[in-house]
């Protein structure tokens, strides 16, 4: 239970740094201006320790992290194995 946990955990997180990642992308693709996103992003209502720790690293394109992907997606193979056991739906799991 202790590992399911945590991995509940970590694929919350994950789904912030995905979402986070694909719209500061988006704005700059679009012409917004990233510091001003970045603001809201860490300030309003996604504001979350992820946007916390990862926007300022964006802005500076400081991409080493302490989470490696490898790490990131054996807890999504985890979580996808949990749910194909229990018969749960978990679509965004099943997208990332």
């Amino acid at each position: 239970m202790g590992q399911l946990m945590k991995a509940s955990n970590n694929i919350v997180y994950n789904v912030n740094i995905i979402a986070i990642c694909e719209v500061m992308l988006l704005a700059v693709k679009v012409g917004l201006e990233p510091e001003k996103l970045a603001a809201v992003l860490t300030m309003s209502s996604a504001r979350s320790f992820a946007s916390e720790y990862f926007v300022p690293r964006i802005l500076a394109r400081r991409f080493d992290s302490d989470f490696s992907m490898q790490a990131a997606y054996k807890v999504i193979v985890k979580i996808q194995q949990v749910t194909a056991r229990f018969r749960a739906s978990m679509p965004v799991v099943a997208e990332s």
